[in-house]
């Protein structure tokens, strides 16, 4: 790390390790790490109370006015991730030359059919009654 002017600088290689012809990069160790991480917090702390995950995604999912709502679900989870993805590509370098000339890099061209699709969805979901309930015995038996 160096101070230039004030500003700290952050100049760490972003490959951990070569292994062979593949390089292991740090943002790939955080991101297991942070899988691995959130899968043991969850773990425990549904364990004492002898509450599996697929009961406890189930009873959120099914309590939830979406649930009733098809197509809802999923354009809200098209808004978000692609929304989040539009905003990020304003603080990430260029990946390409021919980007640093345009006014919108091209993941935020490409995160914008992704937006509209989810704001059809839920528009399309509440345009509509909401469908009837399903109960889980009904959903469990073949």
């Amino acid at each position: 790390m160096t101070s230039t002017g004030g500003y700290l600088t952050w100049n760490i290689d972003p490959i951990l390790v070569h292994l062979g012809p593949v390089a292991l990069h740090w943002y790939g160790v955080c991101f297991v790490l942070g899988v691995s991480l959130a899968y043991v917090i969850g773990r425990r702390l549904l364990e004492p109370d002898g509450v599996s995950r697929e009961q406890i995604a189930t009873c959120l999912y099914r309590r939830t006015a979406i649930a009733k709502r098809p197509g809802a679900l999923l354009g809200t989870m098209l808004i978000t991730i692609f929304t989040f993805r539009f905003l990020v590509e304003f603080i990430k370098e260029p990946q390409s030359p021919f980007e640093a000339t345009m006014w919108l890099d091209l993941g935020q061209l490409l995160s914008i059919p992704a937006i509209a699709a989810g704001i059809f969805l839920v528009w399309w979901a509440r345009r509509g009654a909401p469908a009837p309930a399903r109960s889980v015995a009904a959903s469990a038996t073949p």
